[in-house]
């Protein structure tokens, strides 16, 4: 998509999902009228440090870790470090469902069960790796502010693209799983399976 600086006229190209851009003329932080019009966010998680510190951290790592192939394709690249706000849905609420836990002699027992989820985080953007992103949870759910649009100032942003059918199964996938971890530490095996209501 191409957004148009409010700022000084410039038209700049940007991926289709991005709810936000910066103008690499006036620095002008470009908001998309559609995203600005629809659903927006409620709470956002503000970044806890600057883009300076955090490229001052990875390049710490980079010079601790020459050898590694990981570091050599991140310092290729870091000219294209940036931040990015990406859209979650938070899960919260009671659920009612069956554990079936398989026994050694073969069988399988059902526990009916009652738990509670608080902050489940569900990624809502098709174009990032859910497994990669589960990496930089649990979220710090103390720190989320009420959205503003002054909180994308410099800052890039995408929009929710995981939408109905998709967004359900997401949603299902990453609460059965979250479940599933809590109910594996509180009967001591991972021999089970979880079943929702």
């Amino acid at each position: 998509r191409t957004f148009a600086c409010p700022a000084c006229g410039a038209h700049t190209l940007a991926a289709s999902d991005d709810a936000s851009a910066i103008c690499p003329f006036c620095q002008n932080t470009m908001i998309d009228a559609e995203f600005a019009g629809n659903d927006l966010p409620e709470i956002i998680i503000p970044f806890k440090i600057t883009k300076e510190e955090a490229e001052n951290k990875l390049k710490a790592w980079l010079a601790e870790n020459k050898g590694n192939k990981a570091a050599k394709v991140i310092e290729d690249n870091l000219n294209r470090f940036t931040g990015c706000y990406l859209p979650y849905h938070i899960v919260r609420g009671a659920f009612n469902g069956d554990m079936a836990i398989g026994l050694q002699d073969g069988t399988t027992t059902h526990y009916p069960f009652r738990a509670y989820l608080s902050h489940t985080a569900v990624n809502a953007s098709q174009d990032w790796d859910n497994l990669f992103l589960d990496g930089i949870e649990p979220f710090d759910f103390s720190e989320t502010r009420e959205f503003d649009f002054a909180f994308l100032n410099h800052q890039n942003a995408k929009i929710q693209n995981v939408v109905g059918d998709a967004l359900n199964a997401r949603v299902e996938e990453e609460t059965r799983a979250e479940l599933y971890q809590s109910l594996a530490k509180k009967v001591r095996t991972k021999e089970m399976d979880v079943l929702l209501d």
